[in-house]
């Protein structure tokens, strides 16, 4: 469980990251981009989804090699809010 654990808070630090990156760019440009491109890891699927100009939202799916059944798939959206709100999934 501390692996998992492990690669879940790899997970949120790397969707925090990317939304600073997305807010840099929302002030510069006055919109979040239309696509925005993601690594690629064994233990997430990281997507983003554009929703309208001043709105996104980033999603962690875990793979089979996270297999996380506890708290799933993360999402962060523009106004910080996270999913699954399952206490201990997310570490402020």
């Amino acid at each position: 469980s501390h692996v998992v654990n492990a690669r879940r808070t790899d997970a949120q630090s790397y969707l925090l990251e990317q939304a600073n990156l997305l807010e840099r760019q929302y002030a510069a440009q006055g919109r979040y981009p239309d696509s925005f491109t993601l690594k690629t890891s064994d233990f997430y699927s990281y997507s983003y989804t554009r929703s309208a100009a001043d709105q996104f939202v980033l999603q962690a799916q875990p793979t089979a090699r996270q297999s996380d059944s506890r708290c799933g798939a993360m999402t962060l959206t523009q106004t910080g809010a996270k999913t699954p709100a399952t206490a201990g999934c997310w570490r402020d």
